[in-house]
């Protein structure tokens, strides 16, 4: 190839353009100046969430109380339950003083068993106001073992949720209109005679003028 091509295709082909860095800090440079600031970012620590030892659930593929195995195993129960309540949550075992009805324990593993009921369920959400507007699980991680002589029974505290007023106890709630029209009556009496003494005594100042 002659010079003068080699040296007119040489001028053609663009070298890669070489990346600018920052310079770097020399080795051994003071931390102080050279300006940097503490992260605003905080470290949370995250710990594993508690597990739920007892759900009430209600769901379109069965309507169920859901207990965790460690819990049904600690009670001594393998496949029926018997349910009570009082004004701060649910107690279940295997055989309660006052159980008339025993609710078989179904879907049995290694996590939890299964009891499904809608008429337990339509029960407790009626008892403890319970809301499934938006949402099909209810969970709670604390349990109670208490004694029933010499038996365990696990008892749930439910934080009961406010019930709303009725119409009924909005009306009484709302202040009664008076119907009592004496006193208006009174005033107005009272009224007109202040305009009757008013008149009486201007009468009798122009009868004085003349």
């Amino acid at each position: 190839m002659p010079p003068i091509m080699k040296k007119a295709l040489e001028n053609k082909v663009q070298k890669p353009t070489e990346s600018i860095r920052p310079e770097a800090a020399p080795t051994g440079a003071s931390y102080a100046s050279l300006g940097f600031q503490p992260v605003k970012s905080k470290h949370t620590s995250r710990t594993a969430g508690m597990r739920s030892k007892c759900s009430i659930v209600f769901a379109k593929d069965g309507k169920r109380i859901e207990v965790e195995s460690e819990v049904l195993d600690h009670i001594g129960v393998e496949d029926f339950l018997q349910f009570s309540v009082n004004d701060q949550g649910i107690a279940f075992g295997k055989n309660l003083p006052d159980g008339d009805e025993s609710f078989p324990v179904k879907e049995r593993d290694s996590k939890k068993g299964k009891v499904y009921s809608t008429p337990l369920i339509s029960e407790l959400i009626e008892i403890f106001n319970l809301d499934f507007s938006n949402k099909t699980t209810i969970s709670f991680q604390e349990v109670v073992y208490l004694d029933n002589h010499g038996l365990a029974v696990a008892f749930v505290p439910i934080q009961r949720l406010s019930q709303p007023e009725t119409k009924s106890e909005q009306h009484e709630a709302q202040p009664e209109e008076s119907n009592d029209t004496s006193t208006f009556a009174e005033e107005a009496d009272a009224e007109e005679q202040l305009e009757v003494t008013e008149h009486q005594q201007l009468d009798q100042d122009q009868d004085l003028d003349e």
